[in-house]
């Protein structure tokens, strides 16, 4: 019998170990320090990029319109979506892959997106001020 449980353990052990956990994307726009997580596999499967080889797998213009989809999926209106800033960067700790980090008004106040080069958009949040 506790043999029995010996192993159980050891298989829940095991696959609870196997478990991946999400890359934490951190960056750094302007004022605001902003957060997205994304899948490991999903960045991995991105296609690679390196700046003085081509132009980007994934222009602005198809970030823009992967990034309006995703936001009327979400139920949100359009209309009320103003892109203020967009930049290209790097991943940290991945070379060669790059993301677009967008900046959006709403009347909600500001919201933040990454859009990676395979065109998957995640939302990404604003970190909360450190209270002194």
């Amino acid at each position: 019998m506790m043999k029995k449980i010996l192993l159980a353990s050891l298989l829940c052990w095991g696959s609870a170990g196997a478990e991946t956990f999400p890359l934490e994307l951190i960056e750094q726009f302007d004022e605001a320090r902003v957060v997205a997580f994304i899948d490991k596999a999903e960045l991995e499967n991105s296609p690679a990029w390196q700046p003085l080889d081509q132009p980007p797998p994934l222009t602005i213009a198809a970030a823009l319109e992967r990034l309006a989809a995703f936001v009327q999926q979400r139920g949100e209106e359009l209309s009320k979506l103003k892109v203020t800033e967009i930049e290209l960067r790097p991943v940290s700790g991945f070379p060669d892959r790059w993301h677009y980090l967008v900046r959006t008004a709403t009347p909600a106040g500001p919201r933040f997106y990454a859009v990676l080069m395979n065109g998957r958009v995640v939302a990404a949040v604003r970190e909360p001020e450190p209270v002194k």
